[in-house]
């Protein structure tokens, strides 16, 4: 069923269309943009109203509502039903900003180093190698195992990459004194069985992510869907480094 005609909306995919990226990276996705324009323009509305509204299932409705409310961007009223509304889009602005500030705050101080020192460095440090779906596993394990006492992070936004953790998990293929954070996008944060992943992890959901990784003394890095999935694997110290540094900044904001 199409969506109901909604000028407001139109609007703003036109006007905002290019910042569809950045918000993505800030957590923001397009649902939660419709759903916060419905409440700005609309004013109170359940979720109910708001799903009939936008022809949008009831289910996704309340899982962009969570992300709004845990933004900021809408609040909602002590009654039953509950009634949300939006935040004044200036408040709203505020936040944004303050959030791109960080994350070029956070690109100047960890990241930029980084590649200035990668620059300035010869060319022999570079092992850098492209993998395909089959030597995933491998990988992966070896960076585990190697990783004896380091910070291992994870992100993972394959399916398939979470079937794997489970598997080294269930394995004890990681050494007890690791300390293991993984990274979760939503949709596979519903459906992840946490008691497969033991104590080893401690858990935060994200939004959309472009791709799955795993960092420990190495890294790892993969892209693509299904069957084409492909690795981009490093031990170099400084893209190792870089991923840590990207790693840590969506974690301290998921």
């Amino acid at each position: 069923m199409s969506r109901p005609a909604f000028p407001a909306l139109d609007f703003l995919a036109a006007e905002l269309g290019g910042l569809h990226r950045l918000l993505r990276v800030l957590g923001i996705g397009k649902r939660e943009l419709e759903i916060y324009t419905v409440l700005l323009t609309t004013g109170e509305l359940t979720a109910k109203e708001i799903s009939e509204k936008l022809n949008m299932p009831l289910s996704k409705v309340y899982d962009s509502l969570s992300i709004l409310l845990e933004k900021k961007w809408v609040s909602r009223t002590p009654s039953r039903p509950s009634k949300y509304y939006a935040s004044p889009i200036r408040n709203v602005w505020e936040d944004l900003k303050h959030n791109v500030m960080e994350t070029i705050t956070t690109i100047e101080e960890k990241i930029i180093p980084v590649l200035e020192d990668l620059s300035r460095s010869p060319a022999s440090i570079f092992r850098v190698a492209m993998i395909g779906k089959n030597r995933i596993p491998s990988y992966m394990e070896k960076i585990l195992r190697e990783s004896t006492s380091e910070k291992i992070r994870i992100a993972v936004s394959h399916e398939y990459i979470l079937k794997l953790i489970y598997k080294y998990f269930n394995d004890k293929n990681i050494n007890s004194r690791s300390r293991v954070y993984l990274l979760i996008e939503d949709e596979l944060y519903k459906k992840m069985e946490r008691t497969r992943l033991g104590t080893f992890a401690e858990v935060k959901k994200t939004g959309k992510m472009y791709g799955s990784g795993i960092i420990g003394k190495e890294i790892l890095l993969i892209i693509g869907k299904d069957e084409s999935l492909q690795g981009l694997w490093s031990d170099n110290i400084y893209i190792v480094e870089l991923g840590k540094g990207y790693f840590d900044y969506i974690w301290s904001t998921s």
